[in-house]
């Protein structure tokens, strides 16, 4: 029985040294967010009842400035410019910033995956409703 828990300890070790040799690589600097993302953006307002999507091509420079000049096509017909924003991404992974366009976009809380080509991302508009934000890196 020893040799069978040897096993799983080792087992073990070495899934535990993966994993946090993973996490460790999975760090994150500024400029692996610069390129061309493709957004998806949902909107609530405060108060449930309105609800609106939007389809975006995002250009980030590498220092997280947003190229203004782009659009985004939304759920009820409109086309909406970009003008500008800032988006910023931690050693963690973590991205925040905002979004300028329509009401705002402020980016509360998001997480770039490991292949650093994909976020996803919660926040609010300037009116107090809710944003659901994706995106894919080009």
């Amino acid at each position: 029985m020893r040799m069978g828990r040897m096993v799983l300890s080792l087992g073990l070790a070495g899934f535990v040294a993966v994993f946090l040799g993973g996490v460790a690589q999975a760090a994150c600097v500024q400029s692996d967010i610069a390129g061309t993302w493709y957004i998806h953006l949902t909107n609530e307002d405060e108060d449930g009842a309105w609800r609106l999507w939007a389809y975006c091509t995002v250009k980030v420079k590498s220092t997280g400035a947003v190229v203004a000049g782009t659009a985004c096509k939304t759920s009820q017909g409109d086309t909406q410019t970009i003008n500008g924003g800032k988006f910023t991404v931690g050693s963690d992974c973590v991205w925040n910033g905002n979004l300028k366009i329509g009401n705002g976009a402020v980016i509360d809380h998001g997480i770039v995956n490991r292949g650093k080509d994909f976020v996803s991302a919660v926040g609010h508009d300037q009116n107090g409703g809710l944003i659901k934000l994706d995106g894919v890196k080009k």
